[in-house]
This record gives structure tokens, sequence and C-alpha cells, in this order.
């Protein structure tokens, strides 16, 4: 419970020193993270093989950020995506889940999502400036709290009218539930938003601009948060079109505010929202983290 606990606070940490641009904070929170990653690897968690591969790809993301626009980078960005679904989807051979039990559940922590933070955290772009109109909504926390009340406002009719929710609170204790919450911050909201909204939605904006699209920024939000919700399949119909719309809001509030913090925080809330709607969970269960 502690190792996995510990991980939360050294991933926010990392999260918080790459946002606020704390070298230093980012620097030892991610050789923390990197040294976590040598103790899942000592112990089995992960096959030796995976550290050439992190090391490329950390290399190629780093090479991909410094160079201009053109068809070898178009490649690169490929290959990398690619890599980053394969590691978020689990479909790299050699990975095993860290087990461990609590309160009567057993959570189980997926060692790759450390490399998978430290990755799409490392490579977020840098936002494009939204137009003109968009800037005079308000100031970022006016339209955080504004796309927030919305979003609550359209997600929890549709998910309790679809099935997908029930009124109710869950039967994990609350310990477990604080801590899923902890984890759903850092290893799924931080990084999902830095990888939908901080690579992909910013990647296409610039280069539909470059292409003279109309309306080219409200396409990068709409693609990007088609291809969210895509990745949500798992769950079902329902579930795939909450996340699709809930895509919009988390875009909508990164490329009006600039600020990649304001979309983690309407995701975790919304998420929080979602689990405390649901009454699932019960003692002896297993709970994936990953």
């Amino acid at each position: 419970m502690w190792v996995l606990s510990i991980l939360c606070g050294i991933g926010l940490l990392f999260w918080l020193g790459v946002l606020f641009e704390r070298k230093l904070v980012a620097m030892v929170s991610a050789l923390a993270l990197a040294s976590a990653g040598g103790f899942f690897l000592a112990s089995g968690y992960m096959p030796w093989h995976s550290v050439p591969a992190f090391a490329a790809v950390a290399v190629l993301g780093w090479g991909l950020k410094k160079q201009p626009c053109s068809i070898d980078t178009c490649v690169g960005w490929t290959l990398f995506i690619v890599f980053l679904l394969l590691l978020g989807f689990h479909q790299l051979p050699g990975f095993s889940p860290y087990s461990v039990a609590m309160d009567g559940s057993v959570l189980q922590f997926w060692p790759q999502k450390i490399f998978l933070l430290l990755l799409v955290v490392l490579r977020v772009l840098r936002p494009v400036r939204p137009m003109r109109q968009i800037r005079r909504l308000g100031s970022p926390p006016v339209i955080f709290g504004g796309l927030l009340c919305l979003t609550l406002a359209v997600l929890i009719p549709l998910a309790l009218l679809s099935g997908y929710a029930r009124w109710g609170w869950p039967s994990l204790t609350g310990l477990t539930y604080l801590y899923g919450l902890a984890y759903n911050l850092v290893f799924v909201c931080i990084v999902e938003e830095s990888f939908f909204r901080g690579i992909i939605q910013t990647a296409l904006s610039r280069w539909l601009r470059s292409r003279r699209w109309p309306l080219a920024d409200g396409w990068a939000v709409v693609a990007a948060s088609l291809l969210f919700g895509m990745a949500h399949l798992g769950g079902g119909a329902a579930f795939v079109l909450l996340a699709t719309l809930a895509g919009l809001a988390y875009g909508t509030v990164f490329y009006a505010t600039r600020r990649i913090h304001y979309a983690v925080l309407l995701h975790v809330t919304v998420n929080g929202v979602h689990q405390g709607l649901l009454a699932g969970g019960s003692a002896g269960s297993s709970i994936h983290l990953g």
C-alpha cells in the first residue's frame, strides 16, 4: 500500500515540477520514478528488454520536440504515439501487474504507467493561442467554473438515463476510495490529458492551421475528443458517448485557457463524481489501476 501511495505522491510532484517549470523538483521526482521503475524491473514485473525500448522512445520524443515540422517528424510522431498507445493499452508483452491487498480489496498497478507518465508529460506541446472571441469569455477560473457546471449538468443525467451509472455511494472503504482518486489524478487524468490534449489536440491544431482549414482549432478539439472516446471502447457504447462528450469539455477548457491543469482538474472532478455515483466495488474485488 505504501509503495503505491508514494508513487502517486512522486508522480504528482513530477507533473507539478514540469508544469510550473521547477526543474529541480521535476528532475528529482523523475529520478525517483525511474528508481521505482527499477524496483519493478528487478522484481520481475517488467521485462528487461523494455529498458532499451523506453530509452529509444524517450530520445525520439526529445528529438521530435526540437525539430521543425517535416515528413521525417510526421513519421517520428506516428511511431512515438503508436508506442504510447500500445503501452497504455497493455499490448506490449512481458508486463504483469503489481498487486497489493487493501481493506478486503486487491489493488493492481501496472508498472508501465510510470514510464507512460514520464514520456507523455515531458512531450506536451506549447498550446496554440485561442481565437479572440474565445479570449473574451473571461478569465481561466471563470471559464473552468462554467464548463465544470455545464459538463456535470450534461453527463450526470446521460449516465443515469443510459443505465451506465446509478445513484449510490461505492461500497469500498474510505481509504481505498481516496487512494483510487489519488491514482486517478496522477496515472489517469494527468496522463490522458497530457496525451490527448497536450499532444494530439495541439498537434492537430497546428497542422490544420498550417493547411488554413476553417475552424481549425474546433476540428482539433472534436477529433481529439473522438479519439478519447474511442479509447474507452472497452466500457461499452454508453461509456464511449460519455467519454467523447467529456473530452469535448476537457479539450475546450484546455484550448480556452491554454493551461493543461484546468483540463486535468475538470477530468478528475468528473471522474470523482462518476465514482461517487456508482455503488459497485464489493469487498474482496480486484481493482485494476491501469
